[in-house]
């Protein structure tokens, strides 16, 4: 793959799941920047707060969709 972040897991209620990403996802952009890696969605992920609200382009099964992600706390700090 050459362009955007494969989505291995989601969180069953985390903020990924309610705005409707799913596993087998690619997201291809994150407010508003194109998304090359899943290293590069990561930072920009870091670069952002908790609670902030984004908008991220994905990929699935059900085509291409833009949705409203606010962001949450990685229970997982060593990421």
């Amino acid at each position: 793959m050459s362009e955007g972040a494969f989505v291995v897991a989601v969180a069953p209620d985390g903020p990924a799941a309610e705005a409707g990403i799913e596993q087998g996802d690619v997201v291809l952009g994150f407010d508003g920047h194109d998304v090359a890696s899943s290293e590069e969605l990561g930072d920009l992920i870091r670069s952002r707060s908790p609670g902030e609200e984004v908008e991220v382009r994905v990929d699935g099964l059900n085509g291409e969709k833009t949705v409203g992600v606010t962001l949450g706390v990685n229970p997982d700090p060593t990421r």
